[in-house]
């Protein structure tokens, strides 16, 4: 995934958790700034997915991007199977954290599907 250089209004220099960050902290929206940083890595992540939808795996970061805008995604099977794949991924390796989730703004990709019985 390439580096976008960017910084928010405030000149905070922008990556993706400092961009969810002011995402989800600014309650009277969020700046231009910050938008267009995440917007534009929101279509990347996407792209990605389209073009490899039987195999591609999300990085942390990118799980946490799609995770925030996960409702433009309700419905799409490409979508649904990329989560999967994250949680099945993350799930060999239970030392790797997940990254960082706001569980009260984002309950259904951020959890982990449940062992089956």
């Amino acid at each position: 995934m390439g580096s976008v250089q960017a910084t928010t209004e405030d000149g905070d220099h922008l990556d993706i958790q400092t961009a969810l960050r002011h995402a989800r902290e600014n309650e009277s929206g969020i700046g231009s700034a910050v938008n267009d940083f995440l917007e534009n890595t929101l279509k990347g992540i996407w792209d990605r997915i389209q073009a490899r939808p039987h195999s591609y795996i999300l990085s942390k970061d990118e799980f946490a991007v799609f995770n925030f805008f996960r409702d433009r995604f309700r419905d799409q099977p490409f979508a649904e199977t990329a989560v999967a794949r994250f949680w099945q991924h993350h799930q060999e390796d239970p030392a790797r954290p997940v990254a960082d989730t706001d569980s009260s703004t984002t309950p259904n990709y951020t959890t982990a599907p449940r062992p089956r019985d």
